[in-house]
C-alpha cells in the first residue's frame, strides 16, 4: 500500500495531543511541553505556518511554558498568539486563548494589558454564549484590578465568576480554588492575614493536600501561604509552606533556575530564615532566587528587584513573633 504521509502525521499529532494531555493531568508539564514545541516543529515543517493548526500549537506550547514557570517565554508565545487574532485571520474569534494570554500578562507584571485582555475575552465569551469563559475571564479581570489596588472591583468580579462556577463545584472545583484563592489575597489585602490563612487552608483542603500534591494550583495556594504567615511573624510556618511550594514547583519544571515559580518560592524562603536568624541559609536561597527569577521573569520583575535588594540590605535581626 502507498504511504499516506498526511494521514500518518495526521494520527501522530493526534496522539501527541493525547500524551501532552496525559502529561498535563498527572503534573508533568515539562514533558507536556516537549510535546508541544515537537509538534509545532512538525506543524511548520508540514507547510501548516499560519494556519489554525499553527496558532493552536503555539498556544500550547504558551501555556506548556506558563505551567512550568517559564514566564517570559510564555509571555513571548502569548503575544504571537494575540498578534494572531488582532490580524483577523479567523471566521470566528477563538475563545479562551485570551484569558491564557491575560494571564500571562498579569505574572509578569503587566497589569494593564491583563486588564484590557481579561475584557476582550469576556467580551468574545458573552457573545458567544460561552458562560464558562466568561466566568474565566471574570476571575482574571479580578485578578488584575486586585493587583492594581482596587479589592472592590475584584470581588465584584469574583462574585460574577462564582455565580456560574458554583453551579458546578465538582466539575469547576479547580477553578473555584483559584477563585478562593483570590478572596483570599483580598483579605489580606485589607490587612486581615489571619482570615486570609484559613481560606488558603481551605482550599488547599479542598485541593486533597498533602496527600495529592499533582493539582497545578497547590504551589501558588503555599506560596499564598508563606507570605500571609510571614506577614503574622510565624516565620517557621512560612519556610514550611515556602519550601512545600518549592518542592512542587522544581518538580514540574524543566529546569528550576529557569523557573520564576521556584524562585518567587525560594525567594519566600528566605525571607522566612532571615526572619529566623539563618542568615547564611538565606543568602544561598537569595542567590539561587535571582537567578530563577531572572530567567522565569526577567531582570527587571519586581519580584527579582525584591530579591536583589533583600542580597545587598542589611540582614535584619530575628523575628520575635511567632515561630
Amino acid at each position: 500500500w502507498p504511504l499516506d504521509v498526511e494521514a500518518d502525521w495526521s494520527r501522530r499529532s493526534l496522539m501527541r495531543g493525547m500524551l501532552a494531555d496525559l502529561y498535563l493531568r498527572t503534573g508533568r508539564p515539562g514533558d507536556a511541553l516537549g510535546v508541544y514545541e515537537a509538534a509545532l516543529v512538525e506543524i511548520r515543517e508540514h507547510g501548516q505556518a499560519g494556519t489554525l493548526n499553527e496558532f493552536t500549537a503555539l498556544n500550547n506550547v504558551a501555556v506548556g511554558l506558563s505551567r512550568t514557570g517559564e514566564h517570559r517565554a510564555a509571555n513571548a508565545a502569548y503575544r504571537h498568539v494575540v498578534a494572531e487574532i488582532d490580524r483577523g485571520g479567523f471566521a470566528v474569534p477563538p475563545v479562551n486563548f485570551l484569558s491564557g494570554a491575560g494571564l500571562s500578562a498579569l505574572r509578569i507584571g503587566d497589569l494593564p494589558a491583563a486588564l484590557a485582555l481579561a475584557e476582550r475575552e469576556h467580551a468574545a465569551a458573552t457573545g458567544a454564549g460561552n458562560r464558562l469563559s466568561t466566568a474565566l475571564a471574570d476571575l482574571l479581570a479580578a485578578r488584575a484590578l486586585l493587583a492594581m489596588g482596587r479589592p472592590a472591583d475584584a470581588a465584584a468580579r469574583l462574585d460574577a465568576a462564582e455565580a456560574f462556577l458554583g453551579t458546578n463545584r465538582k466539575g469547576f472545583l479547580a477553578m473555584l480554588g483559584q477563585l478562593w484563592l483570590v478572596r483570599a489575597e483580598i483579605r489580606a489585602q485589607l490587612g486581615d492575614h489571619e482570615d486570609a490563612i484559613r481560606q488558603v487552608r481551605t482550599v488547599l483542603t479542598e485541593m486533597g493536600y498533602p496527600a495529592d500534591r499533582t493539582q497545578p494550583i497547590l504551589d501558588r495556594a503555599l506560596r499564598l501561604l508563606a507570605e500571609f504567615t510571614l506577614a503574622t511573624g510565624d516565620a517557621a510556618e512560612a519556610e514550611r509552606a515556602a519550601s512545600a511550594a518549592l518542592e512542587i514547583s522544581e518538580r514540574v519544571a524543566r529546569a528550576p533556575r529557569q523557573s520564576g515559580d521556584a524562585g518567587e518560592a525560594v525567594l519566600l524562603r528566605a525571607q522566612a530564615r532571615r526572619a529566623l536568624g539563618r542568615a547564611a541559609e538565606a543568602t544561598q536561597d537569595l542567590a539561587y532566587a535571582i537567578e530563577a527569577l531572572s530567567n522565569g521573569y526577567g531582570p527587571d520583575h519586581a519580584l527579582t528587584r525584591r530579591a536583589t535588594s533583600l542580597r545587598d540590605g542589611p540582614t535584619p535581626p530575628a523575628a520575635t513573633g511567632r515561630h
